[in-house]
């Protein structure tokens, strides 16, 4: 994607000097669908977004120990955020950014498999 918009910018940063791209992946998966990707490396059982926040809520005064335990408490107000949007994601505009890459324009949502195999990256 860099090379693409590399390559495009040679020709239009005349016309535009100042140009911000956003490398974000412009298709959204339904995280239902990457769920038994997760599940197969943890023993967990997926719960309703709303409810999970609700546990998280319930943390007044977060310790050092509930942070190390519960990391999502330190970004809460993201999580939060997601939750109330009207839209999933990505939030951030890749207009740009597909017209000057189309590598960024030919990306499929992220599936169960691509999940899979970052997990097994990742090693969980």
């Amino acid at each position: 994607m860099i090379t693409d918009i590399v390559r495009t910018r040679r020709t239009t940063q005349e016309d535009e000097p100042c140009a911000a791209f956003h490398i974000v992946n412009p298709k959204s998966a339904d995280w239902q669908s990457l769920v038994p990707a997760v599940t197969k490396y943890f023993d967990v059982e997926p719960v309703p977004l709303q409810q999970w926040l609700q546990t998280l809520d319930s943390f007044v005064n977060a310790t050092e120990e509930d942070l190390r335990n519960k990391p999502a408490l330190k970004i809460l107000d993201f999580f939060k955020a997601i939750a109330m949007a009207d839209e999933p994601g990505p939030w951030t505009e890749t207009t740009r950014t597909q017209k000057a890459s189309k590598t960024l324009r030919q990306l499929k949502a992220i599936d169960v498999v691509l999940m899979d195999n970052w997990m097994n990256q990742w090693n969980f």
